[in-house]
């Protein structure tokens, strides 16, 4: 028979999948539908039935972590990136970084590279300093893929002041972008038509709920419009970039290393050389 810590994970696990659903549309998954005489069991006794009979077949799945690990996220794997098993040092919330503003500096031409940390009242008031410099500036890039704590109240605020400043933006993402800078991304682009670059976000507009498993696994889901009402309603999905270009090295590597700012930079010199028909 399989192990009895195996099959309360995993049993555990779905019954928290069925539940994941309010992130998404709403509604519970829908099961196989049975003719009415034949009521349908619950998922969690359908799993337990199957994981029998391979017992008795001597099929069942290893009882290592590597096993678990594989079984559990193909149980995620339908809900499209809207779930992962994180283990436990990989789900320490990230420290909130001592200075917003990350490397702020002119490249190329008269283009501002500002690399954004964390989005709350603080850095408002750091990007306001920061823009005021920047009015002669050519444009702006925004750097977001280390950007992962902060409140979408401040996003808007900060979206505001970017929008004041009137100057062409180029956003850079990567799969570390995550809650309200997705959210300043996302109105950006749309208040403003800043072209984003890099690589898909995290998709989790609104932050991450952390679930504790039995086994020592940590479960990650995307918390839903209902933690932060009012906040704005945003896609419980990754923000898919204009342009993808993907980035293996260290994002903290020189400016002049990172293809990604280099196109960004060229990005902007090319539309300012388009408004003011310097060819």
């Amino acid at each position: 028979m399989l192990p009895r810590t195996l099959f309360s994970h995993l049993a555990f696990a779905l019954m928290l999948v069925g539940g994941l659903s309010v992130y998404g549309s709403g509604t519970s998954p829908a099961l196989p539908s049975a003719p009415e005489s034949q009521p349908q069991p619950p998922l969690v006794e359908n799993v337990k039935e199957i994981l029998d009979l391979l017992a008795q077949e001597r099929l069942e799945p290893e009882a290592g972590a590597a096993s678990q690990h594989s079984i559990l996220e193909a149980i995620l794997a339908p809900l499209g990136g809207k779930g992962e098993l994180l283990t436990e040092a990989q789900s320490v919330p990230p420290k909130k970084p001592a200075h917003p503003i990350g490397r702020h500096e002119t490249i190329a031409v008269a283009v501002r590279y500002l690399e954004l940390f964390h989005i709350a009242s603080d850095a408002e008031e750091e990007m306001r300093r920061t823009l005021a410099a920047c009015l002669q500036d050519h444009g702006v890039i925004l750097d977001l893929r280390r950007a992962h704590t902060g409140n979408l109240a401040s996003a808007a605020r900060i979206a505001d002041l970017f929008t004041d400043a009137r100057l062409p933006i180029v956003i850079i993402i990567g799969p570390d972008t995550m809650g309200a800078s997705e959210g300043l991304a996302r109105e950006l682009k749309n208040r403003q038509g800043a072209v984003v670059i890099g690589s898909p976000s995290k998709g989790y507009p609104y932050g991450r709920k952390l679930i504790a498993l039995k086994s020592g696994y940590v479960l990650a889901v995307p918390k839903s419009s209902t933690d932060e009402p009012g906040r704005g309603v945003y896609p419980i999905s990754p923000l898919e970039p204009d342009i993808q270009a993907a980035f293996a090295g260290d994002n903290g590597a020189p400016l002049a290393a990172d293809p990604l700012v280099q196109k960004a930079a060229d990005l902007i010199t090319a539309v300012y050389a388009f408004s003011r028909q310097h060819f």
